[in-house]
């Protein structure tokens, strides 16, 4: 759904449930559970509805009558389920200007590429980190995805202070303006930015998040996570020296294969890494010069 009014029906859902991510954009819900809305706004004045809306006096005066368009709406078209966009008819007339080239593009990963560009220390080593932390997830477009984003934005938090980094990087995920984006996706993408930094992976403020995750998520982008932290503590940004490793899964061990020319690039700090990368895989690491 797109427009302002459809918007606020959505942060109205949001502030029913005590939902636990505060984005408008991608917000999905099922029709019985906004048809329950709808049948709570029916039932609301202006008051009630100011007090659990951050929109506009002007805005909410037509919430009731877009919450009767759109119970049409589901009427008429029946769909499965009802996502609201954080764009409007404006992004949508200057998305129709733009050239073919441009359309085709996932607004995700070039968004990720420009905050590289702007805040990272190693430009272009992102998409040289996802093609070596890529092998150890899934084999889903969606994963690949997912892990080429974390590892685009793993470095742009770096001036920030070691104690605060973390946060921030989880903050930059969860807050950031993201398109292409579910929420789901969202949470695991801010969750293996947290594990990039953060060995624990502990932070209070996720704490309510994870329940839009389920366990197998969780494990994967701590996966991505640690996995990026080895990667960029290994070859500092230099992509030639990431080309000179590789890792390699079984079912007992987690191998990291140096290359000779590259073996004091393995020390204890990597080697301490890769036993925690090894450990979310249930397995041992070990190093191998070759």
């Amino acid at each position: 759904m797109v427009g302002g009014s459809y918007r606020a029906i959505a942060s109205i859902d949001m502030a029913r449930r005590s939902y636990p991510l505060q984005v408008l954009h991608e917000y999905t819900l099922s029709v019985d559970e906004l048809i329950q809305t709808l049948d709570w706004i029916d039932g609301t004045n202006d008051g009630d509805l100011s007090a659990i809306s951050s929109s506009s006096a002007a805005r909410l005066r037509l919430v009731p009558m877009a919450a009767r368009v759109l119970r049409q709406l589901v009427v008429t078209f029946a769909p499965k389920v009802i996502s609201f966009s954080g764009y409007g008819l404006r992004e949508g007339m200057l998305y129709e200007q733009m050239p073919r080239e441009l359309r085709v593009r996932d607004p995700l990963i070039e968004a990720c590429r420009f905050m590289e560009r702007s805040l990272s220390r190693f430009v272009g080593f992102g998409e040289h980190l996802a093609a070596w932390v890529a092998p150890l997830v899934p084999d889903d477009p969606r994963l690949t995805r997912l892990v080429l984003a974390a590892s685009l934005l793993h470095d742009v938090s770096w001036r920030s202070d070691p104690s605060s980094r973390a946060e921030e990087c989880f903050d930059n995920a969860m807050r950031g303006n993201l398109g292409g984006l579910h929420h789901r996706a969202r949470v695991m993408l801010a969750m293996a930015l947290l594990h990039r930094y953060r060995k624990n992976g502990k932070l209070e403020k996720y704490n309510k998040l994870k329940l839009l995750l389920n366990q197998n998520d969780k494990n994967i982008a701590k996966v991505i996570g640690r996995a990026m932290r080895l990667g960029a503590s290994l070859a500092a940004g230099n992509a030639d020296v990431l080309h000179k490793t590789s890792l390699h899964r079984s079912a007992k061990c987690l191998e990291l294969r140096l290359d000779s020319s590259v073996a004091n690039y393995g020390g204890e700090a990597v080697e301490m890494r890769l036993c925690e990368l090894a450990a979310c895989l249930g397995c041992k690491g070990t190093v191998t010069v070759q």
